[in-house]
């Protein structure tokens, strides 16, 4: 196995891998009963929002709430995590938010900037791929303009050298881990009850981008 599992392992965890199954089942009885068995504390997997909803509401009825809940995807919006059974206390990976310590470099504009003025345009709360649709018009024009030219081939090569401080962080396109991919920091949070929303993301871990503040320590799902 590749990815999470032999980092996880080194770290000290020990891994219960039911298997992989088809996102259109309804039926999670046979994971569930594995999870429960092994005690598992941490869930953890990939799985969008309404398959996530429909394995949360299994899982509660059949008694499996370990204290720990992750997964990607399912953790990203926070509408799609208001509608699942039990959102509050959920903890998944951070790409952005409105308190990350970044500017753009088309407008100025902080990221609590662009997050307010999503806010009022919309009257819903911000996300977190916002930043990053407003970084891919950032690296689209530093490229054209140091390009000089709408000429393919000149903004094929202007963007091969991007190095350019956005809303999201440094994007360098020579630092890898391939060419033409560059990678911005994670932090670790989770969704609480909030103060002006139904929940909102807290910041626990940020080891990756200690300029952004931990807001307050995990707290174990009951």
């Amino acid at each position: 196995m590749v990815g999470f599992p032999p980092a996880l392992e080194a770290a000290g965890y020990e891994l219960h891998d039911p298997g992989r199954f088809d996102l259109s089942t309804q039926d999670y009885s046979a994971f569930i009963n594995q999870f429960k068995d092994a005690g598992a504390q941490i869930v953890s997997g990939v799985l969008p929002p309404p398959v996530f909803a429909t394995y949360q509401a299994a899982a509660l009825q059949q008694g499996l709430n370990p204290p720990v809940v992750t997964t990607g995807k399912g953790m990203l919006f926070p509408s799609a995590v208001e509608s699942f059974p039990k959102g509050e206390g959920l903890s998944t990976e951070i790409w952005w938010t409105n308190r990350h310590p970044f500017s753009s470099s088309l407008t100025g504009q902080s990221c609590g900037d662009l997050a307010g003025e999503f806010e009022e345009a919309t009257g819903t709360q911000w996300t977190q791929p916002l930043g990053f649709s407003h970084a891919v018009f950032e690296v689209a024009m530093d490229a054209v303009t140091r390009a000089g030219s709408t000429d393919a081939a000149a903004i094929l090569a202007a963007l091969d050298s991007t190095n350019l401080d956005t809303i999201v962080g440094n994007v360098n396109f020579a630092t890898g881990p391939v060419p033409h991919i560059s990678k911005t920091p994670l932090v670790g949070g989770q969704w609480v009850m909030g103060d002006r929303y139904p929940l909102e993301l807290v910041i626990n871990t940020n080891f990756q981008l200690p300029e952004l503040a931990v807001e307050a320590d995990i707290w174990l799902i009951t």
